[in-house]
């Protein structure tokens, strides 16, 4: 027999988060979705060409919070739609507005912080990379991994907005196949918290496209385990 939670004041809460897709790309709306692959694979370039193609209705936001992209990048992302905030620039930006006054102090906080502020208007907050967010030397750490992404799933159902993680990756094999990669740290811990894990593989040259493999869903009517989108980097869906 169940319990009538509004005895307890707790409405609602015996409903799951309702995840969407956002446009026709496979990231969904409301929850976590975590995309990996090595580094240099054109992960977050193809991500960028991927929604403009696939998703160019939504609004979304990257948040670079290693600095490792430069101005061709910026470019590029305004040429598909997708707004770039230089995470180290924000933080100054911040810091002059007063923004964290109340004792803001770490980067995650500080993605926190723009999300709150930007959510009325965005559809994906797009976080390159996991990694520098949620500490470098916490990646192994289960215990600090999963705080970290269960508090942006709460944000995602709060907002009813999409996050999506962009993560690097390691070789399994001395072959280097071309999939022969995995989830970089606590992967077993980054994959439960998350509704959606994408593996990307470039087609051949990184800036050619590529093709985003759907490894976990939460929502099988909607995206299933091993459905594939490919994507030309500068062109239309293949």
């Amino acid at each position: 027999m169940t319990i009538d939670l509004s005895r307890y004041g707790l409405e609602g809460a015996d409903k799951a988060a309702e995840l969407k897709l956002i446009g026709k790309a496979p990231i969904f709306k409301g929850a976590v979705n975590l995309l990996y692959a090595p580094p240099g694979y054109g992960k977050t370039w193809n991500t960028a060409s991927m929604l403009g193609q696939l998703a160019p209705e939504h609004k979304h936001v990257l948040i670079d919070s290693d600095g490792s992209n430069g101005i061709e990048f910026v470019d590029f992302c305004k040429r598909y739609g997708t707004t770039y905030i230089n995470l180290h620039r924000a933080i100054e930006i911040i810091d002059k507005k007063s923004w964290g006054a109340n004792g803001v102090k770490s980067d995650l906080e500080r993605v926190i912080d723009i999300i709150e502020r930007m959510a009325d208007e965005v559809d994906l907050f797009i976080i390159d990379s996991f990694g520098s967010v949620n500490g470098s030397g916490e990646i192994n750490n289960a215990e600090k991994v999963a705080p970290t992404l269960y508090r942006l799933n709460h944000l995602a159902e709060k907002y009813d907005i999409g996050i999506l993680l962009i993560d690097h990756a390691t070789m399994e094999s001395r072959a280097k196949k071309m999939d022969a990669f995995k989830i970089e740290g606590n992967a077993s811990g980054k994959k439960k918290a998350c509704a959606c894990v994408i593996k990307f593989l470039p087609m051949g040259e990184a800036d050619k496209g590529g093709e985003f493999i759907i490894e976990k869903s939460r929502n099988f009517n909607l995206l299933k385990p091993g459905q594939a989108v490919k994507v030309k980097q500068r062109g239309g869906e293949i």
